[in-house]
């Protein structure tokens, strides 16, 4: 799975996280961006789709970043690849992140 972990100077914590609730979508006025299929890791820290535009439709721009720090600190995945996640990682199930 190519992943995309945060920027500079909103860099995704590394450690060992057990994953908690999840849901099919989610809309952050603060960033005007959704994504969907999210798993939350620790906090504010997901790991979800590339972002979606008001429309929900991925935005290609950031779709193209996959594979570079490119987030606001969560972990992005491809549409498909994050709707596996979201199906096939159990809660409780460990993460490792890691540079």
């Amino acid at each position: 799975m190519l992943a995309s972990g945060g920027k500079p100077g909103q860099d995704t914590p590394y450690g060992m996280y057990r994953t908690k609730d999840r849901g099919s979508s989610f809309w952050s006025e603060r960033f005007g961006e959704g994504a969907t299929y999210w798993v939350r890791l620790h906090g504010q820290y997901l790991v979800h789709s590339v972002p979606k535009d008001a429309n929900w439709q991925t935005k290609e721009e950031e779709h193209a970043k996959l594979g570079l720090p490119a987030s606001h600190g969560c972990v992005r995945l491809s549409d498909a690849d994050a709707r596996w996640f979201y199906q096939n990682v159990p809660p409780g199930a460990t993460v490792i992140i890691h540079p």
